[in-house]
């Protein structure tokens, strides 16, 4: 790489201003966006306001100053947002089968509320955990209290063969929003619960020798 193209280690006003722009845009970062403005609203304003008591010149240290604490800022937000939310969704009624007097039903009414109102996390779980409980109530499940996401889709796609690929898929993407931090998107929630309406309306093959239920 030519010193020519690195980035200037003292950039003036206007160059401190596109690297926290930059740093801003990239992709980790676009999801807490409001949160983002907000630091970058708030040093924009402190440095004008040293601006506007100056010469018009900002020491080039100030801006770097102002990018580190804009990642600084931004990667502690974010790290504790994450942390926080798979906190609150490792609480014990939220297990895959968790309380076992919610039935598939209220499970699915749940997830279709959930996903009207746009919270695609909370649907995609739903929908997944309605797979799952109804999958006790046709006794295809054991309703062990322990059973895992992997474990559930095992069982019921030895029961559901043309849909075992499809019970795999539901039982990653819900380790992956549950424990994992990942966000559900629209694919996701309307992949798992076409997933339960067409089990819903399949009949499950009998067991083959070798296949535990």
């Amino acid at each position: 790489m030519h010193l020519a193209d690195a980035t200037p280690l003292t950039p003036g006003g206007e160059q401190g201003r596109e690297l926290l722009r930059r740093e801003l845009s990239k992709s980790e970062y676009r999801q807490h966006k409001s949160l983002l403005q907000s630091v970058y609203d708030w040093i924009a304003s402190r440095i004008d306001a040293l601006l506007s008591g100056s010469t018009g010149t900002l020491p080039s240290i100030a801006w770097l100053i102002g990018l580190l604490l804009v990642i600084l800022v931004v990667t502690l937000a974010v790290t504790g947002l994450r942390r926080g939310r798979v906190r609150a969704r490792r609480q014990p009624d939220d297990a895959v089968l968790g309380d076992r007097s919610t039935s598939a039903e209220e499970l699915r009414a749940r997830a279709t509320a959930a996903e009207r109102a746009g919270d695609l996390d909370s649907a995609t779980l739903d929908w997944f955990r309605a797979i799952a409980v109804r999958g006790v109530e046709r006794a295809l499940v054991d309703p062990a209290p322990g059973l895992t996401a992997d474990e559930i889709a095992r069982v019921l796609g030895a029961r559901f063969p043309a849909s075992s690929t499809g019970l795999s898929d539901a039982a990653t993407v819900f380790d992956a929003v549950l424990y994992g931090g990942r966000t559900a998107d629209a694919a996701d929630c309307v992949r798992v619960r076409d997933l339960d309406s067409l089990l819903e309306r399949t009949r499950p093959e009998p067991l083959r020798t070798g296949q535990l239920a």
